[in-house]
């Protein structure tokens, strides 16, 4: 029953938006894709008062509807127009490849190749894509869930992308899969970031001038869990679970130097429990949805700020609560037993204040040590193991960040990285007690990564790295790369093809 109820909900939504007339002359919805060096240079532009993207912290930004580079006249500007317009050129289908090779220097020298291919289509209310990426690194990174049993031959890839858009007027409504990165532009989100693996969710969007309210809903992994009620209960398992990540958003633009945005998440799960509507009601809030209709779940609330006090500077700010303790009973003090769980982010930024050309950005990140955890595991706040928020938990960072892109079809960026860790992993079960932060035995690291690009063209790009990290053991480091400095080259070639099909 409660599938059925899900299968005409959906139909429902659909029907609603088939049916709205458009009072706009709007097109399709172009996303930049969260992997390319795009962000990099958006983030410059908005740094160095150029341009401010409509709804800042919602990224993938959207091609012309929320940043649009035809307008300028720099060189930078019209190479990122026309790479673009390649992928979404005037017929209303394109086919794209994008074929790439990497020459990796660890342990020894190792060939790595790449492919991805994919198509979209366009049209006044509608687009629909589709991308097969074909990837050497997937057999080495210990959090790819696909098939890899016939690696040796070639037969291993993942759909990436792949998703139906409907827009009309205000409203537009996804079903599908793409990465999305809910905070400041280039860093992970505390709430909900691009870190995982794309995974398949519905997102409804309404948007006006100055606000946009989002609902998204994604049944994620089945997984073995554990279970804890108390901090001295015996720990049991939970075989099977589902597990399930809803929220909604809204996005305030105040002025076009100052946005604030307002976020709650929740995730719920259990063996044989299935789809709820109560979490779809886009004004109900979650926490009364578990007092008052006794439905377990973990919520998640942020808080984002972005203000630029003077067009060369930005700040982002971000504070994630998930859990607060409160002294309800008297004479019980909860506040010494149960640890409080947040996370905060603070990011300054500046764009050709020294130098034309020049992006700075410097960022301190905190993650307590019990964040993102449940003492139900089906609810810890991760896809296959990658956090849906920010990467790691009972974490510290601070991160500089210099780009220059005044040599443009040249290229150049370095990140330094300092951060602390504590024996904490995301997939952990929250022990329901108090423990210093961050939690013991601690590790300290040192990142480095030095990056050149050079673009001969919209269909050919050039690029190498150079990374060293003191200790290799880091989350950054998925492929277990085994050497503290890392030398990297490579090239990525871009084919593209637009045709009509009408």
């Amino acid at each position: 029953m409660i599938r059925e109820n899900m299968k005409y909900l959906l139909l429902t939504v659909i029907l609603f938006l088939s049916l709205i007339e458009s009072s706009k002359s709007q097109t399709s919805i172009h996303y930049l894709p969260l992997e390319t060096i795009v962000y990099d240079y958006l983030d410059y532009q908005i740094n160095s008062g150029k341009k401010i993207p409509k709804f800042v912290f919602r990224q993938p930004y959207e091609l012309d509807r929320d940043y649009a580079f035809k307008n300028n006249q720099s060189n930078t500007e019209i190479y990122f127009d026309k790479y673009w317009r390649k992928y979404y050129s005037n017929g209303n289908t394109n086919l794209y490849l994008l074929l790439g090779d990497l020459l990796k220097k660890d342990e020894a020298a190792l060939n790595f190749y790449n492919a991805a291919g994919g198509i979209y289509y366009k049209s006044k209310h509608l687009t629909l894509a589709n991308q097969v990426t074909f990837d050497e690194n997937y057999k080495n990174d210990r959090f790819f869930a696909g098939d890899l049993s016939e690696s040796e031959h070639w037969l291993y890839g993942r759909i990436n992308e792949a998703y139906l858009n409907l827009n009309f007027s205000n409203f537009d409504f996804f079903i599908g899969r793409t990465k999305r990165n809910w905070g400041p532009i280039g860093e992970k989100s505390l709430i909900l970031s691009n870190n995982p693996y794309s995974y398949d969710h519905l997102l409804f969007n309404y948007t006006t001038n100055s606000l946009k309210f989002s609902l998204i809903y994604a049944q994620l992994e089945n997984l073995d869990a554990l279970s804890k009620e108390q901090s001295d209960a015996q720990v049991e398992f939970v075989n099977d679970a589902r597990k399930y990540m809803v929220g909604h958003r809204l996005d305030w633009r105040i002025k076009n130097n100052l946005q604030i945005a307002f976020t709650e998440m929740a995730t719920y799960g259990g063996h044989g429990r299935d789809f709820e509507l109560a979490f779809m009601n886009p004004t109900n809030f979650y926490y009364p949805i578990q007092r008052n209709d006794r439905k377990q779940m973990d919520g998640f609330w942020a808080m984002d700020i972005f203000y630029k006090p003077v067009p060369r500077l930005s700040v982002y700010t971000q504070f994630l609560i998930d859990d607060i303790i409160v002294n309800n009973e008297p004479g019980q003090n909860d506040r010494a037993r149960y640890p409080d769980r947040f996370a905060a982010m603070l990011s300054i930024r500046n764009g050709d204040a020294f130098i034309k050309g020049l992006n700075i950005g410097l960022t301190y990140v905190r993650v307590w040590n019990r964040t993102y955890q449940s003492k139900y595991t089906y609810e810890n706040y991760h896809y296959r193991g990658l956090g849906l928020g920010y990467p790691c938990a009972g974490c510290e960072e601070i991160k500089l960040k210099m780009a220059y892109w005044g040599f443009f079809p040249f290229f150049f960026q370095n990140e330094l990285i300092y951060g602390r860790y504590g024996d904490v992993a995301l997939t952990d079960l929250f022990p329901l007690i108090n423990e210093d932060f961050p939690l013991t035995p601690v590790s300290y690291n040192l990142i480095n990564e030095l990056k050149f690009y050079y673009f001969h063209n919209t269909s050919l790009r050039l690029f190498a790295s150079f990374i060293y990290r003191d200790n290799p053991s880091h989350y950054l480091n998925r492929l277990g790369e085994k050497n503290h400095f890392i030398l990297s080259v490579g090239l990525n070639i871009l084919l593209t093809k637009s045709f009509n099909i009408d």
